[in-house]
């Protein structure tokens, strides 16, 4: 979905929000386009909130989509040609100077055809015998930062909503789990009571209470429940997806286990978890998967396939 610079923070997030969209394309006068994601609205709200929280977000959702586009830097827009190589596209996915999420493939004409994301690369990887044994072969411990996570990855579930923000603005995570210490103990890890994402400002913005972010963790845990739960469909929906749970796999699986679980679960990242001493020991991507086994696959002669005709698998899968 591609919106004008003009357009409103408000109404952009809005119809992601309506059409279920983690981001979107921003046209600019110039012909430059960027992605808009809530990555985006999460940097710029961590960099405005620092008086009053209500004045402050009511603002930015009046402000012009295009001065919000990649502001947090997470994804570049580089448009790709249809006919480069899968391994090229890769190559950028997992190599490039600059953070690049998710690729913009391009027409001749230049006309955006479609958006191939570390995710699709995860679905395709998993209907193709080489890449499956390269997941196969490796073991999900190789993201195991447990030492990270009750300090540097997750938020005390009695701070507020703003705090949650800056950790996963300064992290580049969308998501973040809400820990308590007493139960995390020194064991290493931490034991998650909830999660909380950059997705969840659409609620925010869509009920304007913007006092919500200076929420504890807690009651705003309590919030959102009721908020989703008075919207029926939206209920079903993040039920079927389990969108609020902590989905998690050991340590001990290896990357295969964890890019099916992560795919199956519709999620953008997924918690690698310790059944030895039942806590969260990691937060991982698809980009992150890709990144540690692209050297590998590189080798592989079925990535020298353009792009355009590997996502026929995907297409008719």
């Amino acid at each position: 979905m591609v919106f004008l610079e003009d357009d409103s923070v408000s109404k952009v997030v809005h119809s992601m929000n309506v059409n279920h969209l983690r981001w979107v394309v921003v046209q600019f006068r110039s012909g430059r386009r960027e992605f808009f994601d809530y990555m985006d609205l999460c940097h710029e709200i961590v960099k405005r909130c620092r008086g009053h929280v209500d004045a402050s977000v009511k603002e930015i959702g009046r402000m012009k989509v295009g001065a919000l586009a990649n502001c947090s830097g997470y994804s570049t827009f580089v448009p790709t040609s249809v006919m480069t190589p899968l391994s090229k596209v890769l190559q950028l996915l997992g190599e490039g100077e600059a953070p690049v999420h998710r690729v913009p493939l391009v027409d001749a004409a230049g006309e955006l055809t479609r958006v191939f994301s570390c995710i699709d690369f995860l679905d395709l990887a998993l209907r193709f015998d080489t890449p499956t044994a390269v997941l196969k072969s490796r073991e999900a411990s190789t993201f195991d930062r447990r030492n990270a996570v009750l300090q540097a990855l997750s938020v005390p579930h009695d701070q507020t909503v703003l705090h949650a923000l800056r950790i996963m603005d300064a992290e580049k995570l969308t998501i973040c789990p809400a820990s308590s210490k007493e139960l995390s103990g020194d064991m290493g890890g931490a034991v998650a009571v909830g999660v909380v994402a950059v997705a969840d400002l659409k609620l925010v913005l869509e009920t304007e209470q913007y006092h919500v972010l200076e929420f504890s963790i807690d009651d705003f845990l309590a919030w959102r429940n009721n908020v989703v739960a008075v919207d029926s469909a939206k209920l079903v929906r993040q039920r079927s997806l389990r969108r609020f749970n902590v989905v998690s796999v050991d340590h001990h699986e290896t990357l295969h286990v964890l890019a099916k679980r992560l795919l199956a679960s519709k999620l953008q990242r997924i918690f690698l978890s310790s059944h030895e001493i039942a806590r969260i020991v990691g937060i991982v991507s698809s980009r992150e998967i890709l990144m540690e086994v692209l050297d590998q696959l590189l080798q592989a002669s079925t990535l020298n396939l353009r792009v355009d005709g590997s996502l026929r698998h995907l297409h008719h899968a």
